[in-house]
């Protein structure tokens, strides 16, 4: 998220954090869309998170979410 300016660091931690897990930097899709912004007043549509989830998900083959 990029609400408080710390965008960059953000996607740092979250891949230093999935690598911590096992998962390949690889297999990580960061979404910069308009759209979706990172604001605690703003409510996303959920057909477009839905579409971006599918999306990865198909991709990569994942059969299981948790």
């Amino acid at each position: 998220g990029d609400y408080y300016g710390q965008g960059e660091t953000r996607k740092k931690e979250l891949l230093e954090s999935c690598a911590v897990l096992g998962l390949s930097s690889d297999h990580v899709s960061i979404v910069q869309d308009r759209r979706l912004p990172d604001d605690p007043e703003v409510e996303w549509d959920l057909r477009l998170v839905q579409n971006l989830l599918q999306k990865h998900i198909s991709t990569y083959d994942i059969d299981t979410v948790g």
